[in-house]
């Protein structure tokens, strides 16, 4: 689906006029093309969506970190809407878009923030054109119970389609376990 498609799927739940183009200048329009990306980055940053995993080699930034437990500093891949892991299995932190690391070279797997719309699971198309309608519903029509009703929907839904989407790559989270650290495997050996 592509993002007028989702978007008109939206407006339909609120029995509105669909639009031609998401790029056009009715209110519909406007409205839809502000509220997309906001609720699609909302529902990247909630799971490891399959259709939305790459990974990216870290790259060194010059300055250094300020956090003795994370000497280095890496950039924050580009199009990123949440870090996953780092293929060490070492921890990181973030701040703001730095990635604050303890060696280099190292991969992370991440989840894609603007991701191709004809890309996404079905379910999640679905689950997103309800939390748009609900989103729609608050600053278009001030209707508290269309509101309500659709980040009912929108809830039912996004459960749903996390479930799927972790059924159908078990084997990826099998197999991209993260490594316990030293301080977690000290612990938990007598």
């Amino acid at each position: 689906m592509t993002r007028t498609e989702i978007c008109n799927c939206a407006l339909v739940m609120l029995g509105m006029n669909e639009i031609i183009s998401i790029e056009e200048e009715s209110t519909s329009a406007i409205r839809c093309r502000k509220l997309f990306p906001l609720c699609r980055d909302r529902m990247l940053r909630e799971h490891d969506w399959a259709f939305a995993i790459a990974t990216a080699e870290l790259q060194q930034l010059s300055e250094n970190s300020l956090v003795e437990l994370f000497p280095l500093t890496a950039a924050v891949p580009n199009n990123c809407a949440r870090v996953i892991r780092l293929h060490s299995g070492n921890p990181y932190l973030i701040r703001g878009n730095k990635l604050l690391v303890q060696q280099l070279p190292d991969k992370c797997d991440y989840v894609q923030q603007n991701v191709n719309p004809e890309l996404f699971d079905p379910n999640f198309s679905d689950a997103l054109a309800s939390l748009i309608a609900s989103e729609l519903a608050l600053h278009g029509t001030r209707d508290f119970n269309a509101v309500n009703f659709h980040m009912e929907q929108y809830r039912q839904k996004i459960q749903t389609a996390k479930a799927l989407d972790a059924i159908e790559n078990i084997h990826h989270r099998q197999f991209n376990k993260p490594v316990n650290s030293q301080f977690l495997n000290s612990r938990m050996t007598e």
